[in-house]
């Protein structure tokens, strides 16, 4: 695991611990999707995904956590005046996975 002082630097100047990036990766990559509540807090779907060593790093650094899942970088630097005019289209990684 990552040590405490282990920073992932995201546009914007957002920071965030690296063990919370790796937990919410590897959740990820086992299927999880994050759904994002009213209240600032999100979800973890299918539940059944969390092992304990999760929930302890999720619930432990919860508010980083929220932070990461709610987190949205500024693309506007992706769209250049000739991709907009072209009519571009660049899928997010989400409807990537959808159109596949």
């Amino acid at each position: 695991m990552a040590s405490p002082s282990e920073r992932v630097h995201f546009r914007g100047g957002f920071t965030a611990r690296l063990d919370v990036v790796q937990t919410l990766l590897a959740l990820e990559g086992r299927g999880a999707r994050f759904v994002p509540m009213p209240d600032g807090g999100f979800k973890v779907c299918p539940a059944g995904l969390l092992t304990d060593e999760d929930r302890a790093v999720l619930t432990t650094h919860r508010a980083e956590a929220r932070a990461l899942v709610h987190y949205q970088a500024d693309d506007a630097h992706l769209f250049t005046d000739s991709t907009q005019a072209q009519g571009a289209r660049i899928p997010s990684p989400r409807q990537q996975r959808k159109e596949a």
